[in-house]
């Protein structure tokens, strides 16, 4: 019988595991995906949960109108090139490279690195070991590297 086992870019933390090695707090982080619109997360402590917010208006799920939650965020940094056409301007994000980032959970986040290869993204924490994350919904922002400077984390 041949066992499949998909490869996964990153570890679960045990259920009863905590991510306590997250030491910065961070309650909130704006995130600068384009101009024209102020992007966050929020953490609810109660919920232990992240709500994503645009332009200070909490989104909703299009299907049931719940406020969308995530249990973890990601926030990628990578380049970007534009580029002009007949129909106007485009960017495209490199996303098939390599590049540092943000993981959130618990009110905390840490830094992180990413690599993609094929079809495949692997995420290592600081010690460039796997990252272990936890279990649950997860939010993943790619933002221009040239933008990293714009991100606030705030407690």
């Amino acid at each position: 019988d041949l066992e499949i086992t998909p490869k996964l870019p990153f570890n679960f933390a045990a259920p009863e595991t905590s991510m306590d090695s997250l030491t910065v707090p961070c309650n909130r982080v704006l995130i600068p995906i384009n101009s024209d619109n102020n992007t966050e997360l929020r953490y609810n402590s109660e919920s232990g949960r992240y709500t994503y917010i645009k332009n200070e208006t909490p989104i909703t799920d299009a299907l049931n109108t719940s406020i969308v939650e995530y249990d973890n965020a990601f926030i990628l940094l990578a380049d970007s090139v534009t580029y002009e056409s007949a129909s106007g301007t485009g960017l495209v994000m490199k996303t098939n490279e390599s590049g540092r980032g943000y993981y959130l959970t618990g009110g905390s986040y840490t830094e992180i690195k990413w690599v993609a290869e094929g079809n495949t993204m692997t995420f290592y924490d600081a010690n460039d070991n796997k990252l272990t994350v936890n279990r649950g919904s997860s939010y993943i922002a790619f933002v221009k590297s040239a933008k990293s400077q714009l991100i606030s984390f705030t407690k």
